[in-house]
């Protein structure tokens, strides 16, 4: 077996795993828990803006008034929406979906980022600590995103660790061969923060010691 068709092994084997795991989002079966009331409510938002022909819009139903989409990015608000405009996909089945969407993002940014730089071993290795990860305030994993509701700082991380991970072999590869890898990294981020700001914080955070570490 060749080491692309191994990798796709993994890959496969880790999706359905994760299917396993999270069988109930893929049913369709959405939490109600904390935030995810609130996300739920932001796409419902989103749709009538979408309805209207808008993206960003003000709205009278928060607070005395508040700029929909506008103070807080909406990436992850219009991928439950397109999958809500599917025929015969429900509101809480396309936010389900997108949850488990979540999972996947976590789990196969992590194996591409450590299949890159130390071995498929060590790829599967953090994809499985990634799933299993009981997780907290502010440090990911399931309570953080299930029961908690704060899933869209994941997807934010995820973009911005294949991102970083793609980063030195584009600088390795000089003026013209990085210059895809380059662009590729900075698309990453890009939509990363449309997820959530926090990609922006993770980014510096990494880029400062990966710009000393050239420079010196």
């Amino acid at each position: 077996m060749s080491e692309r068709r191994k990798d796709l092994a993994c890959v496969a084997a880790l999706i359905a795993l994760t299917a396993a795991v999270y069988w109930p989002l893929v049913r369709g079966v959405t939490p109600f828990s904390t935030d995810h009331n609130y996300h739920l409510y932001k796409v419902v938002e989103t749709e009538a803006l979408l309805a209207r022909g808008r993206l960003f819009g003000w709205t009278d139903a928060e607070f005395a008034g508040y700029p929909h989409n506008v103070l807080y990015p909406f990436a992850g608000y219009l991928v439950v929406a397109a999958l809500d405009a599917l025929p015969g996909v429900s509101l809480e089945r396309a936010y389900a979906w997108t949850l488990f969407a979540t999972w996947l993002a976590a789990l196969l940014s992590v194996f591409l980022a450590a299949r890159m730089h130390l071995s498929r071993a060590a790829g599967v290795a953090a994809a499985l600590f990634a799933l299993f990860d009981p997780g907290g305030w502010w440090v990911g994993g399931h309570q953080f995103v299930m029961k908690n509701g704060i899933w869209l700082p994941t997807i934010a991380g995820a973009l911005t660790l294949v991102a970083l991970a793609l980063a030195p072999r584009a600088v390795a590869r000089g003026r013209v061969g990085g210059r895809t890898g380059l662009a590729m990294t900075g698309a990453l981020l890009g939509v990363g923060i449309l997820f959530h700001p926090l990609a922006l914080l993770l980014a510096i955070a990494a880029f400062i010691p990966f710009v000393i570490a050239l420079l010196t």
